[in-house]
């Protein structure tokens, strides 16, 4: 899955259309592409000017950076690490997802854990 978005509106004040390329693939460009997409679309209904236009999308991913640098990346706390079983991996996430909501798992929260066998080397 890639980062390629388009839309197009037609408003009182003419024609708006957004065309891009996030950078990345996956789940990460899917977001940022949604944030973007929503972000034009309210904007296509409320701006006048395209500098104004261009503005929202920008300032919009910019919080949403802002709430995420507030928040539990598990992505970013685990890379690089690694556990001898599936179940440790776990273990392990639902542990720091505890310490960073001070304990409570209140919430839903659903974990999935894989085993990808490394190749054995070359005999």
């Amino acid at each position: 899955m890639g980062g390629d978005l388009y839309s197009a509106c037609s408003n009182p004040h003419g024609v708006r259309l957004v065309m891009g390329d996030v950078r990345g693939k996956g789940i990460t460009a899917i977001e940022t592409v949604s944030i973007v997409l929503g972000a034009f679309r309210e904007a296509s209904h409320d701006e006048r000017t395209l500098p104004e236009m261009a503005a929202r999308p920008e300032k919009t991913l910019d919080r949403d950076r802002a709430d995420r640098d507030g928040g539990h990346d598990p992505e970013l706390r685990l890379t690089g690490r690694r556990f001898p079983t599936p179940a440790r991996l776990l273990s392990t996430l639902v542990d720091d997802v505890q310490r960073f909501s001070g304990g409570l798992t209140s919430d839903d929260m659903a974990l999935l854990a894989t085993h990808k066998p490394l190749p054995r080397p070359a005999r």
